[in-house]
């Protein structure tokens, strides 16, 4: 939908900001695969964690009809996956997170705020932000609005992320919920 390519496309930006890139992104509890196919072109290598297999199988098949060569998907829980990967990353990386209704789990945020990783996006659809909002975006007829937080956030239950961490999410503050 437009509103979910306005979030992708936010997302996207918040990773290469800056003019910043990273020779590998982490797309943590990827799903069927649709950010990692959307930041594909932007780095690398992308490597999505997904714990649902089937979710996974859905994300192998979006990779293959996209024909997006870049992009690998596991299963498994992210804690693990991720920590393995963070550990034989052999450069720098940045990690997308778009986490389950539970919220981070404490050795995914080790992970995120260790090692490899310098770059954090977190994709969110609640929106509780401890810090001030940095700036909001409305499409030409006002549908969408997407808020980027720069600082250290508190989203779903208590994920609190580090500085570098940027987060994406829309907003019932306009009155819109676009997803």
């Amino acid at each position: 939908t437009g509103a979910a390519a306005f979030l992708y496309d936010e997302a996207l930006a918040a990773l290469t900001e800056g003019g910043r890139t990273f020779p590998l992104v982490f797309d943590v509890y990827c799903g069927v695969g649709t950010i990692s196919l959307w930041v594909a072109g932007a780095t690398d290598r992308v490597l999505g964690i997904e714990e649902n297999r089937a979710a996974v199988q859905d994300a192998n098949f979006n990779c293959r009809t996209n024909n997006i060569r870049n992009v690998r998907f596991q299963a498994g829980r992210a804690e693990g996956l991720l920590s393995r990967a963070v550990r034989d990353a052999s450069g720098p990386a940045a990690a997308i997170v778009d986490p389950p209704r539970s919220g981070l789990t404490p050795p995914v945020l080790r992970c995120l705020t260790a090692g490899a990783i310098r770059r954090v996006v977190y994709v969110s659809d609640v929106l509780r932000v401890k810090s001030k909002t940095t700036r909001k975006y409305v499409d030409g007829e006002g549908e969408y609005v997407v808020d980027i937080e720069q600082h250290t956030i508190n989203q779903r239950c208590d994920d609190v992320l580090p500085a570098q961490a940027t987060v994406a999410l829309p907003s019932r503050e306009h009155g819109t919920w676009p997803l």
